[in-house]
């Protein structure tokens, strides 16, 4: 007790590394947690990119490039057997009537969101062509992200 007369000091500072010593690990796990948090949420947004369907994130296209969405549209829908029955083009969308069986239709609907173009779906219709239902008439309405004249490169 006598020292602590002579150093009055001595006491607060006995108590400061006490404190220190028990915050101190704390402390230190806290920031380990923080850092594993911040590495799996960058985990999470990385899965969550890959998940994406490429037609998400398809950058917009020119509208001299619309001839090579309407080609692959047609090629995918021929390549799966259905007979394309019209396609009408307008400003920032397209229009495609296809029939076929209903395996071939869901194939095709299945496919879609793998084509690297910025399109979705805005509407769609399936009747059935015979009283069986063995063809199956889609009529697919489709928007396309077109560029914006702001967004437009340069041509070299």
């Amino acid at each position: 007790m006598n020292a602590f007369r002579r150093r009055p000091w001595f006491l607060p500072l006995l108590v400061l590394v006490l404190a220190a010593g028990w915050l101190l690990p704390r402390y230190l796990a806290i920031r380990a947690l923080a850092r594993e948090e911040a590495a799996l949420a960058a985990r999470v947004d990385e899965l969550e990119a890959a998940l994406r369907a490429p037609s998400e994130t398809a950058r917009p296209l020119a509208p001299r490039e619309l001839p090579r969405l309407y080609k692959a549209l047609v090629g995918l829908g021929q390549g799966l057997g259905l007979t394309l029955r019209a396609l009408e083009p307008a400003e920032g969308r397209v229009r495609l009537l296809l029939e076929g069986p209903f395996d071939r239709v869901y194939a095709f609907l299945a496919r879609l969101p793998r084509l690297a173009y910025p399109i979705w779906i805005e509407g769609y219709r399936l009747a059935p062509k015979d009283e069986a239902a063995r063809v199956i008439e889609l009529d697919l309405e489709l928007g396309v992200r077109l560029e914006r004249p702001e967004e437009a490169s340069p041509e070299p």
